[in-house]
């Protein structure tokens, strides 16, 4: 459980991996990739803003309160988990976003030598 947490930030976004289910509560958000492995829950309450990529393997994401997420928000499983769904209330947003990613790829190659090439786009 996390309240008030930041996730790196704009000019230090980071790679934050959590094995099991996380709560994230308050006033908190950050930069970078947050990748949430064998998880029954991914639970975001309060205020949270993100720029950046949130992949979930498995469980259900919920939210409520007011959520922005400005990058991707990314479901996925493993033969061991699976994705059960969302339940989704109060104010959630999430807006596809390469300006976020660019924002995120520009902190990241002094500590890890991370590119990715947009292949495509649709709206």
């Amino acid at each position: 459980t996390y309240s008030g947490t930041k996730f790196g930030t704009a000019s230090n976004p980071q790679i934050t991996v959590v094995n099991g289910d996380i709560t994230v509560s308050g006033t908190s958000g950050g930069y970078g990739i947050m990748v949430v492995e064998n998880a029954s829950k991914l639970d975001f309450t309060g205020s949270f803003t993100f720029y950046g990529l949130i992949y979930m393997e498995g469980g259900m994401f919920q939210s409520s309160g007011n959520i922005y997420i400005y990058g991707t928000l990314q479901f996925g499983s493993s033969s061991s988990t699976s994705f059960s769904g969302a339940s989704v209330s109060g104010n959630v947003n999430v807006n596809y976003s390469t300006q976020a990613f660019q924002k995120v790829e520009a902190g990241m190659p002094k500590k890890l030598n991370i590119r990715f090439e947009k292949m495509s786009t649709y709206e």
